[in-house]
C-alpha cells in the first residue's frame, strides 16, 4: 500500500468514529507541535492548506474545517482580523509570549515574569516562548498595564519620597509593588503612590522645613530631603 493510501486509511479509521475521535486526533497532533517553527501548516501538513484554500468553499468539508479551526485556535496564537479557515477571526483567543511582546512592544522575559507570577503560564516549561500560550482576553489588562509601570526613582519623584521612605512603605505593605519579582525593574504604579500621598495629606498640617519638632516616620532624621 502506498504511503498516501496508508494516511487515508488511518484518517478514515479515525473519522468513522465521529466528531469526538477527530477532535482528539487533531489535539494530539497540535500538542506534539512543540518546536519554535511548528505552525499549523507544518503540524497538519497538506490537510491545512487543503481545508484553508483548496476546499475553502466546499460545504461538504465544513465540519472538518470547523474542527480544525477550533483545534488551532486552542493551540496557536492566531491574530484577529484575518480570514482563517473560511471565517474572519473577530478577536484573539490566545497569545504566546512572543506575540504579546511584539503587540505590546515589551521584552519577552519581562512578560514571562509577570505571567508566571499570576499563574497564566507554568514556571517549568521547556517549550520555546513562541509555543507557550495564555488566555489573551483574561490577561489583556495586565499586558496593557506593564508598559505604564515605573522604577523606584520615578516612583519616589512622583511621591516626593526618599529611598528609605519608599522601602519602608513597601516593607509595611502600605505601598505594595505591582509585582514582587525581583528581576522586574519597573514594578510600581505611579497612581498607587499618588493615591497614598493624597490620603496622607488629608488633614495634614504644614510645617517648616527647618522645624526640629518633626521627623520622618520610617527612619527618623536619616534622610530628610533626599529625593534621588
Amino acid at each position: 500500500m502506498r504511503i498516501g493510501g496508508m494516511f487515508h486509511t488511518a484518517g478514515f479509521g479515525i473519522a468513522r468514529h465521529g466528531e469526538a475521535a477527530i477532535r482528539e486526533a487533531l489535539n494530539r497532533i497540535a500538542a506534539a507541535a512543540t518546536g519554535h517553527l511548528d505552525e499549523p501548516n507544518k503540524a497538519f501538513g497538506p490537510m491545512y492548506p487543503a481545508l484553508n484554500k483548496s476546499y475553502a468553499e466546499e460545504s461538504g468539508f465544513a465540519p472538518f474545517r470547523r474542527l480544525l479551526r477550533e483545534c488551532i485556535l486552542n493551540h496557536w496564537p492566531i491574530a484577529p482580523g484575518q480570514i482563517f479557515l473560511s471565517e474572519v477571526l473577530a478577536e484573539r483567543r490566545l497569545h504566546s509570549i512572543v506575540t504579546a511582546a511584539k503587540e505590546f512592544d515589551l521584552d519577552a522575559q519581562v512578560i514571562e515574569h509577570f505571567l508566571i507570577e499570576v499563574g497564566a503560564i507554568p514556571k517549568l516549561d521547556d517549550r520555546p516562548r513562541s509555543r507557550r500560550m495564555f488566555d489573551a482576553k483574561a490577561h489583556a489588562e495586565l499586558l496593557a498595564e506593564i508598559p505604564t509601570l515605573v522604577g523606584p526613582i520615578a516612583m519616589r519623584r512622583a511621591m516626593g519620597a526618599t529611598r528609605h521612605e519608599l522601602m519602608a512603605l513597601e516593607e509595611e505593605n502600605l505601598l505594595p509593588p505591582r509585582t514582587r519579582v525581583a528581576k522586574v525593574k519597573n514594578p510600581w504604579r505611579i497612581s498607587d503612590g499618588e493615591t497614598l500621598v493624597a490620603g496622607l495629606l488629608k488633614g495634614a498640617i504644614a510645617v517648616a522645613e527647618d522645624d526640629t519638632d518633626w521627623e520622618t516616620a520610617p527612619h527618623p532624621q536619616a534622610d530628610r530631603g533626599e529625593l534621588v
